[in-house]
């Protein structure tokens, strides 16, 4: 429901399709020059992804742990990560190594821009999951957060959700890595 704004969710700015066109190429050419441009890929998902998000939403609904996800909505903050619990896990383990992943790197799921530009509120809640789970991935692939890294992932999202932005990432980005 939209509040008098037209806002469908805390942070939502609506916009109409040639402002998300906009929007989309402005992104793409900023990403593309500096992928290390969160903002702009974050911008970039969410404009070229309407067409792909109901997908993913819909494989979620049809899944029972998806469809639970859907409906309780949890994040993976660091306020809802036992930090102390997954130090305490085994080497080799996915919750340790994701610690691991997050405390070599110095990064955190607390960074990862909340959707603002989806015009549904249970799609931006999709978007801003797999947002979330980007680490999961670096981490279940083995991959670092170099350029390499971030190009091997982004072939393995655009492989699982189909996204447009994963799928440009992963066409495009290996025109970033140096000859080395």
């Amino acid at each position: 429901e939209r509040d008098g704004g037209g806002r469908l969710y805390p942070g939502h700015i609506p916009t109409s399709p040639l402002q998300k066109a906009l929007l989309a190429a402005g992104s793409a050419f900023v990403a593309l020059a500096d992928p290390y441009r969160h903002d702009m890929v974050a911008v970039l998902g969410e404009t070229t992804g309407c067409l792909v998000l109901p997908n993913l939403r819909d494989k979620m609904r049809n899944d029972p742990e998806g469809s639970r996800i859907l409906q309780e909505r949890p994040r993976i903050r660091l306020s809802t990560l036992d930090v102390e619990g997954l130090r305490r896990l085994p080497d080799g383990t996915l919750g340790r190594e994701y610690l691991r992943f997050l405390e070599d790197n110095k990064v955190s799921p607390d960074t990862r821009m909340p959707a603002k530009f989806v015009d549904d509120e249970e799609l931006a809640y999709v978007i801003q999951r797999y947002r979330e789970v980007h680490d999961l991935m670096h981490t279940l692939l083995g991959m670092p957060t170099n350029m390499l890294g971030e190009v091997v992932v982004k072939w393995f999202e655009a492989i699982q959700t189909g996204l447009p932005m994963c799928v440009l990432g992963a066409a495009f980005g290996p025109v970033r890595l140096s000859a080395r």
